[in-house]
């Protein structure tokens, strides 16, 4: 529990979490902590039979412990005040508020390159041509006179761009109204705020922000790049090349997506993935759970610490190579039937391991000792040359159920 307890005392001193926060995790990891000392008069009172009975409850809280650690953090980090969504000032603060019209009926494949500062930006579509800015600042008093422009605000050929001129001792938050048409990139950085779209086509999506949310439905492209701190991440109905989203401390949720390359990675967060469409999917957390349900790739990498995985309904028929790794955590994943070979490598350090497939070969069927674990199988007629999928489970202090 070093490490966890470690990592909680730095989020305190960096002022991620309350002093209050930090003492409910640190009770919560306490609780997990298996006894290391037993009372002597009762080990030497032990026979085998109270050793064997033993031994499953040893087994079930040693494959929980990651479960129950991933749990704890997942659920705290995501229980964290969302700063960008709710940074208000306060005293000695101006409000002001400017409206900003441009027609863009003219240009063909524009692009955008709007920042914000301690504020949201959200882009929603309209049906006219014209895209319309509202520009929500707040700031101190001194910092500039009500006459003087905060920002910078420019069209250049099909170029877009608005920008603060200051950076400290203020909020500045855009509420964007699009035109329907295809873009051909669209950048959208903040600090301490959400990033919200919906329906909208463009060639490139990249959006930066920190301590906040990004949410996106809705989205045609062929290049996403999401990356936040302290944030969670959704995406729900988008069609693109290349999915990448990055997070720390928070949680990542996948939905209905098609996607040749996808790829979402976090920390002390889970990965919620549903209905997904696609060449290589690669899903990185720590922990935390790593849960998908309904995946249809090529390639399926999994991989987590401290936490469990849940894959269900991968489809053997599409897939090629499924990767399922983590530590003090159990793999459950149910599969399709398969008409090719199909191979399969699994170990455990410390759990069981069920594999419930049907017409497979043994070539290692290590289960009869306490401790380390390993089943290799494969289809009766196998050949490493012809079609096939191959599925690699690996944990520590847990249990693997294929089925």
């Amino acid at each position: 529990m070093k490490e966890e307890k470690m990592m909680i005392l730095s989020m305190l001193e960096e002022g991620k979490i309350t002093a209050e926060d930090a003492i409910k995790l640190m009770e919560a990891l306490e609780d997990m902590e298996i006894p290391k000392n037993h009372n002597k008069n009762n080990e030497e009172t032990y026979d085998d039979s109270q050793e064997e009975k033993s031994s499953k409850p040893i087994f079930n809280t040693l494959g929980d412990i990651g479960s129950d650690i991933s749990n704890v953090l997942s659920s705290m980090f995501d229980g964290l005040k969302d700063v960008g969504n709710s940074f208000i000032f306060r005293n000695n603060y101006e409000t002001i508020t400017t409206d900003l019209n441009l027609d863009i009926s003219d240009m063909n494949f524009p692009k955008l390159d709007l920042k914000a500062v301690n504020g949201s930006i959200l882009l929603k579509p309209t049906v006219n041509n014209i895209l319309f800015i509202k520009v929500t600042c707040q700031y101190k008093k001194g910092l500039f006179s009500p006459d003087e422009p905060y920002f910078d605000f420019s069209a250049n050929e099909n170029i877009i761009t608005f920008n603060p001129k200051y950076n400290s001792n203020i909020s500045i938050k855009l509420d964007v109204s699009l035109p329907r048409k295809h873009y051909d990139e669209i950048i959208l950085n903040s600090s301490n705020g959400k990033i919200d779209i919906q329906e909208l086509n463009t060639n490139i999506l990249k959006c930066i922000t920190t301590n906040s949310s990004i949410n996106i439905v809705n989205l045609n492209s062929k290049e996403i790049d999401l990356t936040t701190k302290n944030g969670k991440i959704q995406c729900k109905d988008i069609s693109s090349d290349i999915i990448k989203t990055i997070t720390t401390n928070s949680s990542i949720f996948l939905t209905d997506l098609r996607s040749l390359e996808m790829e979402a990675k976090t920390a002390n967060g889970k990965i919620i993935v549903n209905n997904i469409d696609g060449e290589k999917i690669i899903l990185k957390t720590s922990n935390a759970l790593i849960e998908t349900e309904d995946i249809n790739c090529d390639t399926i990498h999994l991989i987590t610490s401290n936490g469990k995985i849940i894959c269900n309904n991968i489809d053997m028929n599409r897939a090629k190579e499924v990767r399922l790794m983590t530590s003090n955590g159990s793999i459950n994943s149910k599969v399709y039937g398969t008409n090719k070979d199909s191979y399969f490598d699994l170990e455990t350090s410390m759990g069981n391991i069920s594999l419930e497939i049907p017409n497979l070969v043994y070539k290692i069927n290590n289960q009869a000792n306490l401790g380390f674990k390993k089943i290799v199988a494969h289809s009766a007629y196998f050949d490493e040359d012809k079609d096939n999928v191959k599925l690699i489970a690996s944990t520590s202090n847990g249990s693997i159920n294929i089925y």
